[in-house]
């Protein structure tokens, strides 16, 4: 695409072209950062969001993670806030004959879910096996208490 400017007087625009340059603009950026990034692979994972379902006597909440490595996962708890966080590091090394290329790539996510009135954040477990990530939170067992009157 290029962008060819027509002279003009000051203050004479013409509404189409204020569009047209603002594509150009939006496309040469988007031109800029895939011309930087050649010989990179950017690093994504299909995330779909996740689904809390409540089973009775606990929560279970799952996510796809797709070409996550474990190690890479991080999962906290703190003001009954449930916090997903993945961080992922590339390196890429490249050398020919004249010359060497070295690329990192950082890339993360962060969930932060708010946990149900009745989930009991001590007794919380996480396991993650072939790209899902489940999230077991048992709930508080209320058995209630008589209140006598006075």
């Amino acid at each position: 695409m290029v962008w060819i400017r027509k002279k003009r007087r000051p203050f004479d625009i013409d509404m189409e072209d204020i569009f047209d340059y603002i594509d150009y603009q939006i496309w040469n950026a988007f031109e800029s950062i895939r011309r930087g990034m050649s010989g990179i692979r950017p690093f994504r994972w299909g995330f779909s969001g996740y689904e809390l379902v409540d089973e009775g006597d606990k929560y279970v909440i799952e996510m796809e993670l797709p070409g996550v490595d474990k190690k890479d996962i991080e999962v906290n708890v703190r003001d009954h806030l449930l916090e997903i966080v993945i961080k992922k590091k590339e390196k890429m090394e490249k050398e020919e004959e004249g010359y060497y290329i070295s690329k990192r790539y950082y890339s993360g996510f962060r969930e932060v879910i708010t946990l149900p009135a009745d989930a009991d954040e001590n007794k919380i477990k996480a396991k993650y096996n072939n790209g899902i990530l489940r999230i077991e939170i048992d709930k508080k067992i209320s058995k209630g208490k008589k209140i006598d009157l006075e």
